[in-house]
């Protein structure tokens, strides 16, 4: 685990959001939480850093950088007051829960679509990541 004093390399979390938690947001959230504003559940978006801080209709923001333990986000995840997913077996996995807590301690950064696909080029050469893969 982060803890909240340690210094993070904006690279590395630019990376890590890439790679880790938006596939997450895109495979689990955005069906629900993205696309058509008529369409959104709870008025809550997820396309975006500005609008998942921003939150939905509780009108209370929905991530705040740096504290997962104060994101109502990060509350729904781990089903602790809430449950996002809604379903028992659509749950987060402990890894890609402990990816969106990592994400939101760094400030939730949320970098370019350009950034973003740097650094899936720059993936894609890689022979073998920190994953083994």
């Amino acid at each position: 685990m982060v803890v909240a004093s340690e210094p993070h390399d904006p690279a590395l979390e630019a990376k890590h959001f890439t790679l880790n938690v938006l596939p997450v947001l895109k495979e689990r959230c955005l069906g629900c939480h993205g696309g058509s504003p008529d369409d959104l559940q709870g008025e809550y978006d997820v396309g975006s850093r500005q609008s998942m801080i921003k939150g939905g209709e509780s009108g209370e923001a929905a991530i705040i950088p740096g504290s997962p333990e104060e994101s109502p986000l990060f509350w729904a995840i781990t089903w602790d007051g809430m449950e996002m997913p809604p379903k028992e077996n659509d749950r987060l996995s402990d890894r890609q829960v402990q990816a969106v807590e990592r994400w939101i301690r760094a400030g939730a950064p949320w970098p370019s679509v350009r950034e973003q696909m740097e650094i899936l080029e720059a993936e894609s050469q890689v022979i073998e990541n920190e994953d083994g893969v």
